[in-house]
């Protein structure tokens, strides 16, 4: 009869911890963390010394690992060997000593999971340890007589008893976190609509006018001008150039309404995924700006038409809505750089 194994837990996506080796035998299970500690001394050594990066172990090394790890890795560094330093010697010695001090490794990790004391993520993490240590202790040859055989079966059973309660706890916690965004998007919806549909009612389906700076310099205009007057008999006494503009537009996934198609879904599921419930996202285009050639810094100039894309109203309650108003217009203040500027204020 032999004790039973430890599973291991892999970290989500988006999990994101200091870069640390991984051991030779990696047992327990990986935490998942947020949130900020304050710790000053921990956090001072895990920026300038990583003392799980230093010994080659991972956050979920047991002492006894951790102890390997350093007289393995002493062997090489200490002072009489060929290649050694006093200095190398003392950063292990350093760093074992606070990975075997229960105290000063909770601030630590802390520091490097960036969760604060106490958390479910440091929980989580000290009986990932207790599992490692119970596995090295079975593969040791520790874990012999029935007595210990029993103890050990005990000690698994409660480390994983309590990580499932810590996984649940935390599933618990996203969950409620999910429905907190999905209640605050919601409501973020709906006062964008209802700002939309009370703007179509006192100002109608025209987009807004959107005003932008362009930066331009006396070069600019003149070489412009060369290359859209070669070959011509007459010289212009304008040219275009490209401004990238960002405005305004009706989600293209929604045509403007915000909900998903189908209507019976819940109102917290059925915002659309482009736009969030919001009708409108941003589009970033090239617009030809038609500037004179002798253009006054400050200058004005309207593109028509090129501003915030019209409106679309909701005429039914299934999502059809009319065709977009026409569009805002573009206006253009024109910044001219003087001789030797290479930005404007």
């Amino acid at each position: 009869m032999s004790a039973p194994l430890a599973v291991a837990r892999l970290a989500p996506p988006g999990f994101k911890l200091n870069p640390v080796p991984t051991p030779t035998r990696r047992r327990g299970r990986v935490v998942v963390a947020s949130a900020s500690p304050s710790a000053n001394d921990a956090e001072l050594a895990a920026k300038d010394e990583n003392p799980y990066e230093i010994l080659g172990v991972d956050v979920t090394a047991s002492k006894r690992a951790v102890r390997d790890a350093f007289r393995a890795a002493a062997k090489r560094a200490h002072p009489d060997t060929p290649g050694g330093s006093a200095k190398a010697f003392d950063a292990l010695a350093k760093a074992a000593d606070v990975l075997t001090d229960d105290a000063r490794r909770a601030q630590l990790d802390a520091v490097l999971l960036n969760v604060p004391a106490g958390s479910l993520a440091l929980e989580e993490l000290r009986w990932s340890r207790e599992l490692a240590a119970l596995r090295e202790a079975e593969d040791a040859g520790e874990v012999k007589d029935p007595a210990a055989v029993l103890e050990a079966a005990r000690a698994y059973a409660a480390a994983e008893k309590a990580l499932d309660a810590i996984a649940k706890r935390k599933k618990k916690a996203e969950d409620a976190e999910k429905l907190r965004r999905k209640e605050e998007a919601l409501r973020a919806s709906q006062a964008a609509r209802l700002e939309i549909t009370s703007r179509i009612a006192t100002k109608g389906l025209r987009g807004n006018d959107v005003a932008v700076t362009m930066t331009v310099t006396s070069e600019m205009l003149t070489e412009a001008l060369e290359a859209q007057s070669a070959g011509g008999e007459k010289v212009p006494d304008r040219v275009t150039l490209p401004l990238r503009a960002t405005t305004s537009v009706n989600c293209a996934k929604c045509n403007g309404w915000g909900e998903k198609e189908g209507h019976w879904t819940l109102a917290l599921d059925k915002l659309c995924v482009k736009c969030s419930g919001m009708c409108r996202v941003e589009k970033t285009s090239t617009v030809r700006v038609p500037l004179r050639v002798d253009a006054l810094d400050g200058e004005r100039v309207v593109v028509t038409g090129a501003g915030d894309e019209g409106y679309r109203k909701q005429v039914t309650a299934l999502g059809e809505m009319t065709e977009p108003g026409p569009g805002g217009d573009l206006i253009v203040t024109v910044a001219l750089l003087r001789d030797g500027e290479t930005t404007r204020r």
